[in-house]
């Protein structure tokens, strides 16, 4: 029961991926999992519930992935914890095409989800913890300036945000990931570590 349930997670995940929700039917998915709309509907009531746990599915999978790299880097820095958090998000959604159309936002493909859904808010819900923690760590060992975590964490996700979903950056490749990905270690670097004093 269980396996045909995530058999008709993922075939739904390879479709939206590709086509976006509008274009994806029922069907199609029906017909890669080579099951009847019947069986789908005994596991999910309608396209718009598959595609909803189907996000937080994922959303969740990726929250763990990256809170496991954050708690293997405990014996790191919290800079050499939150340079390698950033890096990790930007090129795990470079390769995740599921995710980096929910980072995206884009209205186009899922409009029937702008008001009973925020699939938006439920990423950042996840993502925003991990790093808070690490700047609230930095902040008490004095290797961060003293920020509001609960400020600046939202603005440390939508820049990466931006910089997944950009078309002016010219995203595509992991090697741009990288690159930006240091790009924007550097800035954070020199906009939250605490300056030492010349006395």
């Amino acid at each position: 029961m269980h396996d045909l349930k995530g058999k008709i997670l993922a075939a739904a995940k390879r479709r939206f991926s590709r086509f976006g929700f509008q274009k994806t039917t029922v069907d199609e998915i029906c017909r890669d999992c080579q099951i009847s709309k019947k069986t789908l509907y005994q596991h999910f009531s309608s396209k718009n519930e598959l595609f909803q746990i189907l996000s937080a599915t994922e959303i969740e999978r990726v929250r763990q992935s990256l809170l496991a790299q954050v708690q293997a880097q405990a014996n790191q820095s919290p800079l050499q914890q939150l340079t390698q958090l950033l890096q990790a998000m930007i090129v795990y959604w470079h390769d995740d095409q599921f995710i980096m159309t929910i980072l995206k936002d884009n209205d186009p493909l899922f409009p029937a989800f702008r008001t009973d859904f925020d699939y938006q808010a439920m990423l950042e819900k996840a993502m925003l913890p991990l790093i808070a923690r690490i700047i609230s760590n930095g902040k008490s060992l004095h290797h961060f300036r003293d920020v509001d975590e609960a400020v600046v964490s939202p603005i440390i996700l939508k820049l990466v945000q931006m910089i997944i979903s950009s078309k002016d950056l010219g995203f595509a490749t992991l090697s741009k990931a990288d690159f930006y990905a240091a790009l924007l270690t550097d800035l954070l670097i020199n906009g939250l570590t605490e300056k030492q004093s010349s006395n």
